[in-house]
Protein backbone atom coordinates (compact mmCIF):
# COMPACT_ATOMS: atom_id res chain seq x y z
CA UNK A 1 0.00 0.00 0.00
CA UNK A 2 0.62 3.65 -0.63
CA UNK A 3 -1.10 4.52 3.07
CA UNK A 4 1.20 7.12 4.47
CA UNK A 5 3.89 7.22 2.31
CA UNK A 6 5.25 10.70 1.17
CA UNK A 7 5.73 9.75 -2.49
CA UNK A 8 5.55 6.14 -3.55
CA UNK A 9 7.97 6.45 -6.48
CA UNK A 10 11.21 8.00 -4.80
CA UNK A 11 13.58 5.80 -3.44
CA UNK A 12 13.74 7.51 -0.02
CA UNK A 13 9.80 7.80 0.94
CA UNK A 14 9.30 8.88 4.54
CA UNK A 15 6.50 6.47 6.17
CA UNK A 16 3.69 7.93 8.79
CA UNK A 17 1.54 4.86 8.88
CA UNK A 18 -1.75 5.03 11.69
CA UNK A 19 -0.66 1.73 12.09
CA UNK A 20 1.83 -1.30 11.84
CA UNK A 21 2.31 -1.66 7.85
CA UNK A 22 4.12 -3.85 5.40
CA UNK A 23 5.22 -1.95 2.47
CA UNK A 24 6.76 -3.71 -0.61
CA UNK A 25 9.02 -2.42 -2.46
CA UNK A 26 9.30 -2.88 -6.47
CA UNK A 27 12.06 -1.76 -8.77
CA UNK A 28 12.19 -2.07 -12.35
CA UNK A 29 14.81 -1.80 -15.12
CA UNK A 30 14.82 -0.55 -18.42
CA UNK A 31 14.22 -3.77 -19.67
CA UNK A 32 10.96 -3.84 -17.52
CA UNK A 33 12.66 -6.56 -14.66
CA UNK A 34 11.51 -6.28 -11.45
CA UNK A 35 12.63 -7.52 -7.88
CA UNK A 36 10.51 -6.70 -5.50
CA UNK A 37 11.47 -6.49 -1.19
CA UNK A 38 9.27 -6.08 1.50
CA UNK A 39 9.54 -3.97 4.54
CA UNK A 40 7.61 -4.10 7.64
CA UNK A 41 6.75 -0.52 9.79
CA UNK A 42 5.28 -1.46 13.13
CA UNK A 43 3.72 1.51 14.69
CA UNK A 44 3.87 1.22 18.29
CA UNK A 45 0.41 3.07 19.69
CA UNK A 46 1.39 4.68 22.85
CA UNK A 47 -1.75 4.91 25.40
CA UNK A 48 -3.15 7.89 26.50
CA UNK A 49 -2.48 8.45 30.03
CA UNK A 50 -3.41 11.52 31.96
CA UNK A 51 -2.88 13.22 35.54
CA UNK A 52 -4.38 14.42 38.60
CA UNK A 53 -3.38 15.92 41.74
CA UNK A 54 -5.33 15.40 45.16
CA UNK A 55 -6.21 18.09 46.26
CA UNK A 56 -5.26 20.28 43.43
CA UNK A 57 -5.54 23.36 45.59
CA UNK A 58 -3.32 23.87 48.88
CA UNK A 59 -2.08 25.83 51.36
CA UNK A 60 1.95 26.74 51.80
CA UNK A 61 3.20 24.27 53.98
CA UNK A 62 0.72 21.36 53.35
CA UNK A 63 1.25 18.56 50.21
CA UNK A 64 -0.98 16.74 47.04
CA UNK A 65 -0.90 13.53 46.29
CA UNK A 66 0.17 13.21 42.32
CA UNK A 67 -1.39 10.48 40.59
CA UNK A 68 -0.13 9.21 37.35
CA UNK A 69 -3.65 7.68 35.98
CA UNK A 70 -2.34 5.03 33.17
CA UNK A 71 -4.18 2.36 31.00
CA UNK A 72 -5.54 -0.22 33.46
CA UNK A 73 -4.67 -3.53 32.94
CA UNK A 74 -8.27 -5.57 32.80
CA UNK A 75 -8.40 -8.89 34.78
CA UNK A 76 -9.16 -11.66 31.83
CA UNK A 77 -12.14 -12.72 30.87
CA UNK A 78 -13.35 -15.97 31.54
CA UNK A 79 -15.73 -17.33 28.92
CA UNK A 80 -19.23 -19.00 29.80
CA UNK A 81 -19.70 -22.16 28.37
CA UNK A 82 -23.36 -22.45 29.53
CA UNK A 83 -23.40 -26.59 28.74
CA UNK A 84 -20.21 -27.39 29.36
CA UNK A 85 -17.73 -29.66 26.98
CA UNK A 86 -19.32 -33.06 27.28
CA UNK A 87 -19.05 -33.34 23.68
CA UNK A 88 -17.29 -30.58 22.47
CA UNK A 89 -13.53 -30.22 24.09
CA UNK A 90 -10.65 -29.71 22.57
CA UNK A 91 -8.14 -32.74 22.77
CA UNK A 92 -4.70 -31.47 22.02
CA UNK A 93 -2.82 -28.18 21.93
CA UNK A 94 0.49 -27.34 20.79
CA UNK A 95 1.54 -24.23 20.31
CA UNK A 96 4.74 -22.32 21.59
CA UNK A 97 5.89 -25.26 22.98
CA UNK A 98 3.38 -26.54 24.31
CA UNK A 99 1.99 -30.21 23.81
CA UNK A 100 -1.05 -30.37 26.17
CA UNK A 101 -3.39 -33.31 25.38
CA UNK A 102 -6.61 -33.29 27.90
CA UNK A 103 -10.45 -34.45 27.87
CA UNK A 104 -13.36 -31.67 29.29
CA UNK A 105 -12.78 -30.17 32.37
CA UNK A 106 -16.99 -30.43 32.99
CA UNK A 107 -16.23 -30.22 37.24
CA UNK A 108 -18.47 -28.26 38.84
CA UNK A 109 -18.15 -24.68 38.43
CA UNK A 110 -15.79 -24.66 35.75
CA UNK A 111 -18.05 -25.24 32.91
CA UNK A 112 -15.56 -26.04 30.30
CA UNK A 113 -13.06 -23.10 31.26
CA UNK A 114 -9.30 -24.52 32.60
CA UNK A 115 -6.30 -22.60 33.68
CA UNK A 116 -2.89 -24.64 32.67
CA UNK A 117 -0.69 -22.50 35.02
CA UNK A 118 2.46 -25.32 35.04
CA UNK A 119 2.11 -25.67 31.39
CA UNK A 120 3.33 -22.85 29.41
CA UNK A 121 5.05 -22.00 26.10
CA UNK A 122 7.52 -19.51 24.38
CA UNK A 123 7.62 -16.96 21.71
CA UNK A 124 9.91 -14.43 20.11
CA UNK A 125 8.77 -10.95 19.25
CA UNK A 126 8.76 -10.50 15.57
CA UNK A 127 9.78 -13.82 14.55
CA UNK A 128 6.91 -15.58 11.68
CA UNK A 129 6.50 -19.11 11.34
CA UNK A 130 5.96 -20.38 14.45
CA UNK A 131 3.69 -23.26 14.61
CA UNK A 132 0.44 -23.97 16.21
CA UNK A 133 -1.99 -27.60 15.71
CA UNK A 134 -5.35 -27.40 17.78
CA UNK A 135 -7.31 -30.95 17.96
CA UNK A 136 -11.05 -30.81 18.78
CA UNK A 137 -11.77 -34.09 20.24
CA UNK A 138 -14.59 -36.87 19.54
CA UNK A 139 -17.39 -37.78 21.34
CA UNK A 140 -20.52 -38.19 19.07
CA UNK A 141 -20.58 -38.25 15.26
CA UNK A 142 -22.13 -35.04 14.66
CA UNK A 143 -19.99 -33.05 17.40
CA UNK A 144 -17.94 -31.50 14.80
CA UNK A 145 -16.38 -28.37 16.07
CA UNK A 146 -14.55 -25.15 14.81
CA UNK A 147 -11.49 -23.70 16.70
CA UNK A 148 -9.92 -20.14 17.45
CA UNK A 149 -6.51 -18.99 19.46
CA UNK A 150 -5.68 -15.57 20.72
CA UNK A 151 -2.04 -14.16 22.30
CA UNK A 152 -1.77 -11.47 24.38
CA UNK A 153 0.40 -9.44 22.98
CA UNK A 154 0.61 -6.11 24.03
CA UNK A 155 -0.63 -7.40 27.60
CA UNK A 156 -3.35 -5.41 27.97
CA UNK A 157 -5.55 -8.08 29.66
CA UNK A 158 -7.55 -8.23 25.93
CA UNK A 159 -7.51 -10.98 23.19
CA UNK A 160 -8.25 -8.32 20.48
CA UNK A 161 -9.23 -9.51 17.37
CA UNK A 162 -5.76 -8.34 15.85
CA UNK A 163 -4.15 -10.80 18.22
CA UNK A 164 -5.90 -14.08 17.02
CA UNK A 165 -3.68 -16.41 15.50
CA UNK A 166 -5.96 -18.73 13.77
CA UNK A 167 -10.14 -19.41 13.32
CA UNK A 168 -11.44 -21.66 11.44
CA UNK A 169 -14.16 -24.52 11.47
CA UNK A 170 -13.45 -27.55 9.46
CA UNK A 171 -16.75 -30.08 10.17
CA UNK A 172 -15.04 -33.11 10.34
CA UNK A 173 -14.74 -35.19 13.49
CA UNK A 174 -12.22 -35.13 14.40
CA UNK A 175 -10.86 -31.79 13.11
CA UNK A 176 -7.34 -30.68 13.73
CA UNK A 177 -6.37 -27.05 12.50
CA UNK A 178 -2.62 -26.15 12.35
CA UNK A 179 -0.48 -23.77 10.35
CA UNK A 180 1.88 -21.22 11.30
CA UNK A 181 1.68 -17.55 12.90
CA UNK A 182 3.61 -14.31 13.07
CA UNK A 183 4.62 -12.68 16.40
CA UNK A 184 4.74 -8.78 16.22
CA UNK A 185 8.01 -6.86 16.74
CA UNK A 186 6.51 -5.17 19.20
CA UNK A 187 5.11 -7.75 21.54
CA UNK A 188 5.97 -6.75 24.99
CA UNK A 189 8.34 -8.80 26.62
CA UNK A 190 7.73 -11.14 30.03
CA UNK A 191 5.15 -13.07 30.71
CA UNK A 192 1.14 -13.07 28.99
CA UNK A 193 -1.70 -15.77 27.96
CA UNK A 194 -2.45 -18.22 25.20
CA UNK A 195 -6.22 -18.62 24.77
CA UNK A 196 -7.52 -21.82 22.52
CA UNK A 197 -11.30 -21.83 22.00
CA UNK A 198 -13.56 -24.82 21.07
CA UNK A 199 -17.56 -24.07 19.61
CA UNK A 200 -19.85 -26.54 18.57
CA UNK A 201 -20.64 -26.89 14.95
CA UNK A 202 -19.42 -23.10 14.27
CA UNK A 203 -16.45 -20.90 13.95
CA UNK A 204 -15.19 -19.08 16.99
CA UNK A 205 -13.94 -16.72 14.79
CA UNK A 206 -11.43 -13.74 16.26
CA UNK A 207 -13.73 -11.46 17.98
CA UNK A 208 -15.01 -14.29 20.81
CA UNK A 209 -12.36 -14.64 22.90
CA UNK A 210 -15.16 -13.60 25.75
CA UNK A 211 -18.28 -14.39 24.40
CA UNK A 212 -20.52 -16.95 25.90
CA UNK A 213 -21.50 -20.41 23.83
CA UNK A 214 -23.77 -22.99 24.76
CA UNK A 215 -21.19 -25.54 23.62
CA UNK A 216 -17.49 -25.95 23.77
CA UNK A 217 -14.13 -25.01 25.57
CA UNK A 218 -11.56 -22.46 26.95
CA UNK A 219 -8.30 -23.34 27.50
CA UNK A 220 -5.25 -20.89 29.18
CA UNK A 221 -1.62 -21.09 28.96
CA UNK A 222 0.40 -18.63 30.19
CA UNK A 223 3.22 -17.51 27.36
CA UNK A 224 6.36 -15.81 27.65
CA UNK A 225 7.58 -13.57 25.26
CA UNK A 226 11.44 -12.03 24.03
CA UNK A 227 13.21 -10.23 21.93
CA UNK A 228 10.20 -7.67 21.82
CA UNK A 229 9.68 -4.31 23.60
CA UNK A 230 10.13 -3.85 27.30
CA UNK A 231 7.16 -3.15 28.94
CA UNK A 232 6.30 0.73 29.42
CA UNK A 233 8.17 2.83 31.64
CA UNK A 234 7.24 6.71 33.48
CA UNK A 235 8.87 9.45 35.17
CA UNK A 236 7.93 12.71 36.53
CA UNK A 237 10.19 15.49 35.49
CA UNK A 238 12.82 16.31 38.29
CA UNK A 239 11.62 18.72 40.69
CA UNK A 240 12.94 18.99 44.70
CA UNK A 241 9.42 19.53 45.91
CA UNK A 242 8.31 15.96 44.80
CA UNK A 243 8.58 13.29 47.56
CA UNK A 244 9.92 10.53 44.18
CA UNK A 245 10.16 10.57 40.65
CA UNK A 246 9.28 6.79 40.07
CA UNK A 247 6.40 6.39 41.88
CA UNK A 248 3.15 6.92 40.39
CA UNK A 249 1.77 8.84 43.08
CA UNK A 250 4.25 11.30 44.29
CA UNK A 251 3.75 13.59 46.94
CA UNK A 252 4.54 16.96 45.75
CA UNK A 253 4.82 19.87 48.69
CA UNK A 254 5.52 23.03 46.44
CA UNK A 255 6.36 26.19 48.13
CA UNK A 256 4.39 28.67 45.14
CA UNK A 257 2.34 27.21 42.50
CA UNK A 258 3.62 24.62 40.04
CA UNK A 259 2.58 22.19 36.99
CA UNK A 260 4.67 18.24 37.04
CA UNK A 261 5.27 16.71 33.83
CA UNK A 262 4.96 12.98 33.82
CA UNK A 263 6.08 11.03 30.42
CA UNK A 264 5.25 7.57 29.76
CA UNK A 265 7.91 6.13 27.66
CA UNK A 266 7.06 2.22 25.72
CA UNK A 267 9.24 -0.49 24.86
CA UNK A 268 9.90 1.43 21.31
CA UNK A 269 10.96 4.61 22.36
CA UNK A 270 7.86 5.90 22.05
CA UNK A 271 6.69 8.42 24.58
CA UNK A 272 3.62 10.82 25.90
CA UNK A 273 3.64 13.39 28.49
CA UNK A 274 1.13 14.65 30.89
CA UNK A 275 0.89 17.72 33.21
CA UNK A 276 -0.85 18.27 36.87
CA UNK A 277 -1.33 21.90 38.45
CA UNK A 278 -0.76 22.28 41.98
CA UNK A 279 -1.83 25.80 43.26
CA UNK A 280 -0.35 26.90 46.68
CA UNK A 281 -2.31 29.48 48.12
CA UNK A 282 -1.03 31.69 51.00
CA UNK A 283 -1.92 31.16 54.26
CA UNK A 284 -4.44 33.61 56.43
CA UNK A 285 -2.29 36.13 58.57
CA UNK A 286 -4.05 35.91 62.09
CA UNK A 287 -4.70 38.64 64.47
CA UNK A 288 -5.77 37.72 68.11
CA UNK A 289 -6.31 39.83 71.52
CA UNK A 290 -7.37 38.96 74.75
CA UNK A 291 -9.02 41.02 77.43
CA UNK A 292 -8.17 38.98 80.63
CA UNK A 293 -11.24 38.28 83.02
CA UNK A 294 -11.95 41.78 85.23
CA UNK A 295 -13.06 39.29 88.11
CA UNK A 296 -12.10 35.55 88.89
CA UNK A 297 -14.33 33.47 87.69
CA UNK A 298 -16.00 35.71 85.15
CA UNK A 299 -15.20 35.72 81.41
CA UNK A 300 -12.83 37.32 79.47
CA UNK A 301 -12.54 38.34 76.10
CA UNK A 302 -10.75 36.97 72.87
CA UNK A 303 -10.67 38.94 70.08
CA UNK A 304 -9.67 37.97 66.49
CA UNK A 305 -9.33 38.82 62.84
CA UNK A 306 -7.63 37.84 59.68
CA UNK A 307 -5.60 39.20 56.75
CA UNK A 308 -3.98 38.48 53.48
CA UNK A 309 -5.65 34.81 52.87
CA UNK A 310 -9.04 34.42 50.85
CA UNK A 311 -12.00 35.93 51.93
CA UNK A 312 -14.47 35.02 53.38
CA UNK A 313 -12.94 33.80 56.63
CA UNK A 314 -14.43 31.30 59.28
CA UNK A 315 -12.91 30.95 62.60
CA UNK A 316 -12.93 28.31 65.23
CA UNK A 317 -12.05 28.22 69.00
CA UNK A 318 -11.06 25.08 70.74
CA UNK A 319 -13.00 23.49 67.58
CA UNK A 320 -16.12 25.20 67.61
CA UNK A 321 -17.05 28.24 64.87
CA UNK A 322 -17.30 31.60 66.98
CA UNK A 323 -17.04 34.99 66.09
CA UNK A 324 -15.24 37.83 67.57
CA UNK A 325 -15.15 39.02 70.28
CA UNK A 326 -15.31 35.80 71.56
CA UNK A 327 -16.42 35.41 75.87
CA UNK A 328 -15.04 32.98 77.81
CA UNK A 329 -13.30 32.14 80.87
CA UNK A 330 -9.76 31.63 82.06
CA UNK A 331 -7.91 28.96 80.08
CA UNK A 332 -5.92 28.43 77.04
CA UNK A 333 -7.88 28.69 73.53
CA UNK A 334 -6.79 26.95 70.06
CA UNK A 335 -8.10 30.27 67.63
CA UNK A 336 -8.19 29.12 64.17
CA UNK A 337 -8.58 31.02 61.39
CA UNK A 338 -9.57 28.84 57.94
CA UNK A 339 -10.03 31.42 54.67
CA UNK A 340 -11.90 30.49 51.30
CA UNK A 341 -9.64 27.96 50.50
CA UNK A 342 -9.35 25.99 53.34
CA UNK A 343 -5.78 27.59 54.28
CA UNK A 344 -5.93 27.70 57.78
CA UNK A 345 -4.11 29.56 60.51
CA UNK A 346 -3.66 28.50 64.11
CA UNK A 347 -2.82 30.49 67.40
CA UNK A 348 -3.09 29.34 71.42
CA UNK A 349 -4.05 32.33 73.37
CA UNK A 350 -4.57 32.21 77.23
CA UNK A 351 -7.07 33.79 79.48
CA UNK A 352 -5.46 34.57 82.64
CA UNK A 353 -7.75 35.17 86.05
CA UNK A 354 -6.99 37.89 88.88
CA UNK A 355 -5.98 36.65 91.83
CA UNK A 356 -9.75 35.97 94.10
CA UNK A 357 -11.11 38.53 96.44
CA UNK A 358 -11.59 36.62 99.49
CA UNK A 359 -12.67 38.12 102.56
CA UNK A 360 -12.24 37.14 106.17
CA UNK A 361 -13.76 38.53 109.55
CA UNK A 362 -15.03 38.19 112.83
CA UNK A 363 -17.14 39.68 115.33
CA UNK A 364 -17.09 40.79 119.12
CA UNK A 365 -20.42 40.70 120.80
CA UNK A 366 -21.21 43.50 123.16
CA UNK A 367 -19.99 43.31 126.80
CA UNK A 368 -23.35 44.99 127.80
CA UNK A 369 -27.12 44.84 126.10
CA UNK A 370 -27.55 47.64 124.26
CA UNK A 371 -23.82 48.17 124.07
CA UNK A 372 -21.74 48.19 120.97
CA UNK A 373 -18.90 45.38 119.94
CA UNK A 374 -16.71 45.17 116.78
CA UNK A 375 -16.42 43.72 113.66
CA UNK A 376 -12.96 43.24 112.31
CA UNK A 377 -12.86 42.46 108.42
CA UNK A 378 -9.80 42.11 105.79
CA UNK A 379 -9.74 41.02 102.16
CA UNK A 380 -6.89 39.23 100.14
CA UNK A 381 -6.43 39.18 96.15
CA UNK A 382 -8.11 41.23 93.67
CA UNK A 383 -6.71 43.99 92.10
CA UNK A 384 -5.62 47.51 93.92
CA UNK A 385 -7.21 49.06 96.16
CA UNK A 386 -9.84 47.18 98.00
CA UNK A 387 -12.89 49.19 100.17
CA UNK A 388 -15.77 48.01 102.25
CA UNK A 389 -19.07 48.19 103.09
CA UNK A 390 -20.88 47.38 106.12
CA UNK A 391 -24.83 47.02 105.30
CA UNK A 392 -24.61 49.03 102.28
CA UNK A 393 -22.14 52.02 104.23
CA UNK A 394 -18.28 52.88 103.36
CA UNK A 395 -16.37 51.20 106.75
CA UNK A 396 -13.08 50.91 107.87
CA UNK A 397 -12.02 47.64 109.99
CA UNK A 398 -12.50 47.80 113.17
CA UNK A 399 -15.58 48.67 112.85
CA UNK A 400 -17.45 49.44 116.44
CA UNK A 401 -21.61 48.89 116.27
CA UNK A 402 -24.48 47.45 118.35
CA UNK A 403 -25.47 43.96 118.53
CA UNK A 404 -26.92 42.75 114.47
CA UNK A 405 -26.89 40.74 112.16
CA UNK A 406 -23.66 42.86 109.26
CA UNK A 407 -23.25 42.24 105.41
CA UNK A 408 -19.67 43.09 104.90
CA UNK A 409 -18.44 43.75 101.14
CA UNK A 410 -14.90 44.12 99.80
CA UNK A 411 -14.89 45.84 96.36
CA UNK A 412 -11.50 46.01 94.33
CA UNK A 413 -10.74 48.08 91.79
CA UNK A 414 -12.30 45.97 89.38
CA UNK A 415 -15.44 46.30 91.14
CA UNK A 416 -14.96 42.75 92.17
CA UNK A 417 -16.79 41.89 95.09
CA UNK A 418 -16.47 39.16 97.89
CA UNK A 419 -18.92 39.19 100.90
CA UNK A 420 -19.46 38.07 104.29
CA UNK A 421 -22.16 37.98 106.93
CA UNK A 422 -20.95 38.50 110.70
CA UNK A 423 -23.57 39.02 113.78
CA UNK A 424 -22.91 40.75 117.01
CA UNK A 425 -24.37 39.56 119.91
CA UNK A 426 -25.40 41.08 123.38
CA UNK A 427 -25.83 39.54 126.60
CA UNK A 428 -29.62 39.96 128.22
CA UNK A 429 -29.97 43.32 129.68
CA UNK A 430 -29.75 43.68 133.51
CA UNK A 431 -33.02 44.00 135.01
CA UNK A 432 -33.01 45.42 138.49
CA UNK A 433 -36.22 45.08 140.78
CA UNK A 434 -36.47 47.26 143.58
CA UNK A 435 -39.29 47.53 147.14
CA UNK A 436 -39.09 50.33 149.42
CA UNK A 437 -40.57 49.46 153.33
CA UNK A 438 -40.93 53.17 154.36
CA UNK A 439 -39.96 53.94 158.35
CA UNK A 440 -43.50 53.13 160.72
CA UNK A 441 -41.86 56.36 162.94
CA UNK A 442 -40.47 60.08 162.17
CA UNK A 443 -36.59 59.06 162.80
CA UNK A 444 -36.96 55.39 162.51
CA UNK A 445 -35.38 52.80 159.98
CA UNK A 446 -37.55 51.50 156.51
CA UNK A 447 -36.12 49.00 154.47
CA UNK A 448 -35.24 48.50 150.59
CA UNK A 449 -35.06 45.47 148.79
CA UNK A 450 -33.65 44.73 145.59
CA UNK A 451 -32.39 41.58 143.09
CA UNK A 452 -31.57 41.85 139.51
CA UNK A 453 -31.62 38.95 136.40
CA UNK A 454 -29.89 39.07 132.93
CA UNK A 455 -26.44 40.12 132.45
CA UNK A 456 -23.45 38.46 132.68
CA UNK A 457 -22.11 36.52 135.35
CA UNK A 458 -22.85 37.56 139.33
CA UNK A 459 -23.96 40.89 140.15
CA UNK A 460 -23.51 42.96 142.34
CA UNK A 461 -25.45 46.05 144.42
CA UNK A 462 -24.17 49.33 145.38
CA UNK A 463 -26.35 51.80 147.59
CA UNK A 464 -25.52 55.61 147.26
CA UNK A 465 -21.86 54.07 146.05
CA UNK A 466 -21.61 51.57 149.09
CA UNK A 467 -21.55 47.95 148.34
CA UNK A 468 -24.56 46.55 150.07
CA UNK A 469 -27.19 43.53 149.88
CA UNK A 470 -30.59 42.80 149.92
CA UNK A 471 -32.63 43.98 152.43
CA UNK A 472 -30.74 46.71 153.37
CA UNK A 473 -32.33 48.97 156.25
CA UNK A 474 -32.30 52.78 156.27
CA UNK A 475 -33.24 56.28 157.36
CA UNK A 476 -35.91 57.86 155.46
CA UNK A 477 -33.87 59.43 152.60
CA UNK A 478 -33.71 58.94 148.95
CA UNK A 479 -31.34 56.20 147.49
CA UNK A 480 -29.62 54.79 144.41
CA UNK A 481 -29.49 51.65 143.70
CA UNK A 482 -27.07 50.43 140.93
CA UNK A 483 -26.58 46.45 139.79
CA UNK A 484 -23.37 45.81 137.50
CA UNK A 485 -22.71 42.50 136.34
CA UNK A 486 -19.47 40.83 135.38
CA UNK A 487 -19.11 42.77 132.53
CA UNK A 488 -19.45 46.25 134.07
CA UNK A 489 -23.00 46.45 133.15
CA UNK A 490 -25.20 48.35 134.99
CA UNK A 491 -28.44 49.40 135.89
CA UNK A 492 -29.50 51.73 138.63
CA UNK A 493 -32.88 52.63 140.33
CA UNK A 494 -33.65 56.06 142.71
CA UNK A 495 -35.79 55.01 145.79
CA UNK A 496 -37.48 56.67 148.43
CA UNK A 497 -37.68 56.14 152.14
CA UNK A 498 -40.47 58.36 153.95
CA UNK A 499 -41.33 58.79 157.56
CA UNK A 500 -44.42 59.71 159.04
CA UNK A 501 -44.67 63.41 160.53
CA UNK A 502 -43.16 63.62 164.26
CA UNK A 503 -45.17 62.70 167.32
CA UNK A 504 -45.57 65.84 169.45
CA UNK A 505 -46.90 65.80 172.54
CA UNK A 506 -47.98 69.10 174.01
CA UNK A 507 -48.75 68.82 177.93
CA UNK A 508 -49.23 71.20 180.74
CA UNK A 509 -50.50 70.73 184.63
CA UNK A 510 -52.56 72.91 187.01
CA UNK A 511 -51.64 72.76 190.40
CA UNK A 512 -54.30 72.20 193.01
CA UNK A 513 -55.72 75.59 194.43
CA UNK A 514 -56.05 74.17 197.83
CA UNK A 515 -53.60 72.11 199.80
CA UNK A 516 -54.99 68.94 200.08
CA UNK A 517 -57.02 69.01 196.82
CA UNK A 518 -56.32 68.12 193.04
CA UNK A 519 -54.82 69.86 190.20
CA UNK A 520 -55.25 68.66 186.87
CA UNK A 521 -52.94 67.70 183.52
CA UNK A 522 -53.59 69.04 179.89
CA UNK A 523 -52.30 67.39 176.76
CA UNK A 524 -52.64 66.73 173.55
CA UNK A 525 -50.49 65.19 170.68
CA UNK A 526 -49.98 65.83 166.86
CA UNK A 527 -48.51 64.17 163.51
CA UNK A 528 -47.80 60.58 164.02
CA UNK A 529 -49.98 57.96 161.94
CA UNK A 530 -53.46 57.37 163.10
CA UNK A 531 -55.30 57.64 166.42
CA UNK A 532 -53.03 58.22 169.04
CA UNK A 533 -54.02 57.06 172.87
CA UNK A 534 -52.53 58.77 175.96
CA UNK A 535 -51.58 56.61 179.32
CA UNK A 536 -50.24 58.45 182.35
CA UNK A 537 -48.04 56.85 184.59
CA UNK A 538 -48.83 53.54 182.65
CA UNK A 539 -52.45 54.04 182.48
CA UNK A 540 -54.53 55.10 179.58
CA UNK A 541 -56.22 58.43 180.38
CA UNK A 542 -57.97 60.77 178.16
CA UNK A 543 -57.17 64.80 178.27
CA UNK A 544 -57.60 66.45 180.95
CA UNK A 545 -56.72 64.09 183.70
CA UNK A 546 -57.44 65.48 187.09
CA UNK A 547 -54.20 64.47 189.24
CA UNK A 548 -53.59 64.56 193.01
CA UNK A 549 -50.44 66.15 193.66
CA UNK A 550 -47.19 64.40 192.31
CA UNK A 551 -45.30 63.45 189.32
CA UNK A 552 -46.45 62.11 186.35
CA UNK A 553 -45.53 60.70 183.21
CA UNK A 554 -47.38 61.14 180.01
CA UNK A 555 -47.16 58.78 176.89
CA UNK A 556 -48.77 59.41 173.27
CA UNK A 557 -48.76 57.12 171.08
CA UNK A 558 -49.54 56.75 167.47
CA UNK A 559 -51.42 53.98 165.39
CA UNK A 560 -47.48 52.94 164.44
CA UNK A 561 -46.79 52.09 168.18
CA UNK A 562 -44.68 55.65 167.86
CA UNK A 563 -44.53 57.42 171.31
CA UNK A 564 -43.43 60.27 173.19
CA UNK A 565 -43.86 61.61 176.38
CA UNK A 566 -43.81 64.38 179.37
CA UNK A 567 -43.31 64.44 182.49
CA UNK A 568 -45.18 66.88 184.79
CA UNK A 569 -45.54 67.65 188.44
CA UNK A 570 -49.10 68.95 189.99
CA UNK A 571 -48.42 70.65 193.64
CA UNK A 572 -50.59 72.17 196.37
CA UNK A 573 -49.99 75.19 198.10
CA UNK A 574 -48.99 74.86 201.93
CA UNK A 575 -51.54 74.77 204.22
CA UNK A 576 -53.53 77.17 205.86
CA UNK A 577 -52.96 77.09 209.19
CA UNK A 578 -55.47 79.44 210.54
CA UNK A 579 -53.64 80.84 213.70
CA UNK A 580 -56.50 82.41 215.68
Amino acid sequence: PVTGLTNPTISSPVATPSASTVYTVVGTDVNGCTSSSVLNVVVSNVPAISANATPSSICIGSSSQLNLNLPVVVPYCIPTNISGCLHDYISNVTIAGINNSTTCNNSPGAQGYSFFTSLGGNLIAGTSGNLYSVTTGIALPDDANGASAWVDFNQDGVFSANENIFNGYLGSIPATYSGTFSVPSNAINGTTRLRVRSFFQSNPGASSACSTVTYGETEDYPIVISGGFNSSTFVWSSNPTLSSTTVLNPVATPTASTTYTATLTDGAGCSVSTTVGVTVNNLPTLITGTVNPLCNGNNGTVTFSATSGAAPFTFTVNGTTQTSPYSAPAGSYTVVVTDANTCSTSSVVTLTNPSILSISGFSVGANCNAGNGSLSFNATGGTGTVTYTVNGSAQTSPFSTGAGTYTIIATDANLCTSSTVLTISQPTAVTLSTNTTNATCNGGSGSLTFSASGGTGAINFTVNGVAQTSPYSALAGTYTILASDANACTTSSVLTINEPSPLVLSASSNNALCNGTSGNLVFNAIGGTGTIIYTVNGNPQSSPYTASVGTYTIVATDANNCSTSSVLSVTQPSTLNLTA
